[in-house]
């Protein structure tokens, strides 16, 4: 036996009513089935956030490393230009306290 303190009770019977239900127990059975709705819709909406979160995060990392690798990249080229004597050691200061 399941009891219930009066506010629930109460509760109970206006579902009877309302939707035109027989007993205690058609009520009790729907909405535990509105209960176990409501937790896999949770479950999927958690499930999909975290997916989410995860694929962005790797979206960023990556676009992060290609962000390092082209600084290095643009770093490499300019130290060859100046070791190769493309540009005078003034103009190579200058570019650099530029940036």
């Amino acid at each position: 036996m399941i009891l219930f303190d009066e506010d629930i009770y109460q509760s109970i019977q206006d579902d009877i009513v309302e939707h035109k239900m027989r007993c205690r127990g058609d009520i009790v059975a729907d909405v535990c089935n509105k209960f176990r709705y409501e937790q896999k819709k949770k479950w999927n909406v958690t499930t999909l956030t975290e997916a989410a979160s995860s694929e962005l995060k790797n979206d960023v990392k990556k676009d992060y490393n290609k962000l390092q690798l082209g600084d290095n990249n643009v770093n490499k080229r300019v130290l060859i230009a100046r070791d190769t004597g493309q540009f005078s050691p003034s103009e190579f200061n200058k570019k650099a306290a530029s940036t």
